[in-house]
Order: structure tokens, then C-alpha cells, then sequence
């Protein structure tokens, strides 16, 4: 069925205490849905591991970054602890095609592919030396078969960009050291300029992202210990914009040229108080002058925060975002992916990469042949998450406050910890005690949006009845088909 452009919206009304989560995949065109999809079988991994290590280990990975050629060439490149790794089947497997340089290097942490890749075979690589803290850059023009020093650093890299006009301009920006001031180069890496961030203060810049119509707007932003910052001038002169700060995560629209879209994510030191999450993803839509924040199926507390995104190139019709989860001081572990069908409005949880590995950096590729497809560098090799159908609640496991609205009647349902399917919430309908046992209907609402083009729904939940009667007689417990019965006339 063609895209008509037009949405079909669909509202679940539950009469029934649920215990756990809810699915509702979608089966796109071209894909099957399957009833027992699990999160696990979403996601694949073929390394990059620990060359000459056994047991076989995946390496830690920093980045990752995809061929703009990928529906051609299934091209990726990793950065890693243990050196530079590329993949030409779509991470099924990987090679290493440069090891760590002698000297000290103690990992790379940055690989940027230009955007003529398929044409130039450009692939820049920064290393660092933990130990004394000094970076390099290196440089490739075959499509990283081979290698040459470009420059060296006094300071590790924080952030690497290529101009998208690189072939030609030959500019490149870095953030080195304490990420005060960016460095600028205008002939391939071989000289640089420096400019600060901020006149006489600390940033501490810790990403960039550069305008894809770079060659008109001369635009880049910046996230750090602060504000989102921009830059009009070719990365000169900066300035900070009206959003929460620290700021981390940053993405780019494909099309920024015409749709002005931009995305990062923030995370307060202290909380104001008045009910502003913690830590979300903030969006613009008119090149950075405004910004809009939002929660919706984010955690929205200082821990797991937001401290990556990726955006889809086809974003211009598949709306699509991710955004990684971190952090392990506060609370338990929880690195989970997140995706964005509606340009970051709200999000849902697709659960972490197995074993649960901190999420350092997303890219992102969409095929015809694959779909959407994110491929995620953790501290246990690359995961690559592809699902046959789009998962499309908000919120699905109830483990934060929001995505769903509860009416106000006599006994309202709401978010509880007294049982659970997985993770550590559940949603409540009705009453829980005997002692409450008097009339009360309660209900849960989320309002999801089908697109037109989507070729079946199946709603899966997981639910826990209670009775103050004792145990209910095999004849009164509804089988399943009564159970899908009375769903389809909701």
C-alpha cells in the first residue's frame, strides 16, 4: 500500500491490570511481523574483537561511522581501542586496517569519512595516548587500505568533523585537550587555527556537528559545559543559544539546508525544581533559534541520560532519530536505544544491546533492502539493531512518567513497583486490596499514530489479574482468543 501522506490514529483504553509491557508492532511494507519478536533477536553483532585475544573479545569501540554509499558499498568504520577496524558486509564481519601506532597510542577515538567517499576513498582517524595525553590524526585516500600520518596534537581529540565539501575545501574541525577552543585547518590537516569557544572561560566542548550546506551557511554547533553554541562564520566566532545546558548529544537534520532541524540533548547538574526533566533531548526547527524540549518515553532524570543521538539520512521522509542511553553512578545500568518516529517529539525504548554495554556513539543508514538500521558503538563491539516491524508505543514498559494518561476517576490507574513483568514498573487498573473492595473503574490511554502505508498491527501485553475471591475457577478465566475478542471491539 502506497504512503498517502495521511495518518490513521489508534487509542487503546485498558480495563485490565497490566504487569508489564506492551508491543505494538507495526508490519511495514516489505516486512513480517512476528508475535515473538523479542528485543534480543533485534539485534546482531560480528565483532570488531580483540585482535590475537582468547577468549574471543569485542573491543571497545568510540565511534562508528557509515559510508554515505552504504545501500552500495555496506561500508563501516570503527574506532577502537585496539585500532582502526573496517567492515564492507554491514558489520557482519570486520578487519583491521590500522592497528595502534607505535609510540603509545592507547586507542582511536575518532573516524570520519568524507562525503565523496565512493568517489575519493577519504577516511581520517584520530588516535590518543592516554598515558600523555597527545592525539594524532591519520589519513587515508583508498578507502583505508593504506595510511599516513597527517598531523599530531599536544592534547587528545574530543570531536572530529569533516567540511562536507572536503574534496574540495579541504577544511576540517578538531576539538583537542580541555575542548576550550576549536581547530581549524583549511589544506587537509596541515596547518591549523585556533579559536575559543568562549572569550576567557571554560567550555569544554565535547561534540560537533557541521551544517550538511556548509559551502553556503558556514554554520557548526558545538555541546559542552554550557549551552548548545553556534558558529556562522566557519567555526571564527561563537555563540550560545537558548537552550539547557550541559549539553551533549548533538544531530543534524540530512536536509538542514531546508528544514533547519537540529537536535541535542542536555543534562542538569541540579535540577530546577519545577518539573523540567533532568535530562532530555532538546529540538529546533529554524537553524538553532529556538528550541523545544522534550520527555515523552525519555527517562528524563539524571541517570540513564541521553548522551548520544543519530538521525536517519532519509530523515526527510522516515522522520527518524535514535539516542543512546548512559550512565552507571546513580542507578542501575540501563543503556538502552531509543528511537524517534515523529523528528524527536517522542520516544520509545527498544531496550539495550545484549549485555547491557554503554552506549559511546550511533550511525545510522536507511536501504531500501535493510530499512532503518542503527549501528551502535558500545564498550562491547558494534550492535547493529534492525527490526522487520516499528514499534511504535511510547513508553511501553511504564518505567517512566510519561507517555500515557491515566483519567481522573474514583480509583485512578497509575504507575506501581508492586509487580512487574520485566524491568521495575508495571501499570495498575482497578483495586489491589480487599480492603478497598468497593465499585471502581479505572482505565490507561496512549494515543499512537499508524502510518498509512502499515500492512498489519499486532498489540502484545503482558497482564497479572488479581481477585479478593481466591483463585478464579478454570471456566471464569478468559482464554486467549476471548482476551483478543473483547481487544478488537476496544
Amino acid at each position: 500500500m502506497a504512503r498517502k501522506g495521511i495518518f490513521h490514529q489508534l487509542r487503546m483504553v485498558l480495563l485490565i491490570a497490566v504487569g508489564g509491557v506492551f508491543l505494538l508492532w507495526l508490519g511495514m511494507a516489505g516486512a513480517v511481523p512476528s508475535r515473538s519478536a523479542s528485543s534480543a533477536s533485534l539485534w546482531r553483532s560480528g565483532g570488531p574483537y580483540e585482535p590475537d585475544h582468547t577468549p574471543i573479545t569485542p573491543t571497545v569501540v568510540h565511534d562508528v561511522e557509515a559510508s554515505v554509499n552504504y545501500a552500495a558499498d555496506h561500508t563501516l568504520f570503527a574506532a577502537t581501542r585496539a585500532g582502526i577496524f573496517r567492515s564492507t558486509g554491514g558489520g557482519a564481519a570486520w578487519e583491521i586496517v590500522l592497528p595502534l601506532p607505535a609510540g603509545g597510542a592507547t586507542h582511536f577515538s575518532h573516524v570520519r569519512l568524507s562525503s565523496t567517499f565512493g568517489v575519493d576513498g577519504i577516511v581520517v582517524a584520530a588516535a590518543a595516548n592516554s598515558a600523555t595525553n597527545t592525539g594524532a590524526l591519520y589519513h587515508s585516500i583508498d578507502g583505508g587500505d593504506t595510511w599516513l600520518p597527517l598531523t599530531t596534537f599536544t592534547e587528545t581529540v574530543r570531536a572530529l568533523v569533516l567540511s562536507p565539501d572536503f574534496a574540495t575545501d579541504h577544511s576540517l574541525f578538531v576539538v583537542t585537550g580541555a575542548g576550550n577552543e576549536v581547530r581549524k585547518s583549511t589544506d587537509g590537516g596541515l596547518t591549523w587555527q585556533a579559536y575559543r569557544f568562549v572569550a576567557e572561560d571554560e567550555y569544554n566542548a565535547s561534540n560537533l556537528a557541521i551544517s550538511p550546506d556548509y559551502a553556503n551557511d558556514h554554520t557548526l554547533f558545538a555541546t559542552g559545559f554550557g549551552p548548545v553554541r553556534q558558529s556562522t562564520d566557519g567555526g571564527v566566532t561563537w555563540s550560545p543559544l537558548d537552550t539547557y545546558g550541559v549539553t551533549y548529544g548533538l544531530a543534524l537534520s540530512p536536509v538542514f539546508a531546508t528544514d533547519r532541524s537540529v537536535w541535542a540533548s542536555y543534562r542538569f547538574i541540579e535540577s530546577p525544581g519545577d518539573g523540567t526533566p533532568e535530562n532530555s533531548v532538546m529540538r529546533s526547527f529554524d537553524g538553532g533559534a529556538s528550541w523545544l524540549p522534550t520527555a515523552s518515553g525519555l527517562p528524563g532524570v539524571y541517570e540513564p541520560f541521553v548522551r548520544v543521538l543519530g538521525v536517519s539520512p532519509g530523515y526527510a521522509t522516515d522522520t527518524t532519530l535514535f539516542a543512546g542511553l548512559s550512565g552507571q553512578l546513580l542507578a542501575a545500568p540501563y543503556h538502552a536505544l531509543m528511537r524517534s518516529y515523529d523528528r524527536g517529539a517522542s520516544w520509545v525504548d527498544l531496550g539495550p544491546p545484549p549485555g547491557d554495554p554503554d552506549i559511546l556513539d550511533i550511525a545510522v543508514t536507511a536501504t531500501a533492502a535493510e530499512g532503518v538500521v542503527a549501528h551502535v558503538a558500545t564498550t562491547q563491539g558494534v550492535w547493529h539493531y534492525h527490526a522487520p516491524c516499528e514499534q511504535r508505543v511510547v513508553n511501553a514498559g511504564f518505567e517512566y512518567d510519561s507517555g500515557w494518561h491515566f483519567p481522573v476517576t474514583a480509583r485512578a490507574a497509575g504507575y506501581s513497583t508492586e509487580n512487574k513483568h520485566t524491568g521495575t514498573r508495571s501499570a495498575r487498573a482497578g483495586i489491589r486490596t480487599v480492603d478497598a473492595n468497593v465499585f471502581a473503574y479505572s482505565s490507561m490511554q496512549q494515543t499512537v499514530t499508524i502510518p498509512s502505508d502499515a500492512i498489519s498491527v499486532t498489540l502484545t501485553f503482558w497482564w497479572s489479574p488479581y481477585s479478593g475471591e481466591g483463585d478464579l475457577p478454570p471456566d471464569v478465566i478468559p482464554t486467549d482468543s476471548e482476551v483478543q475478542a473483547a481487544a478488537d471491539e476496544v
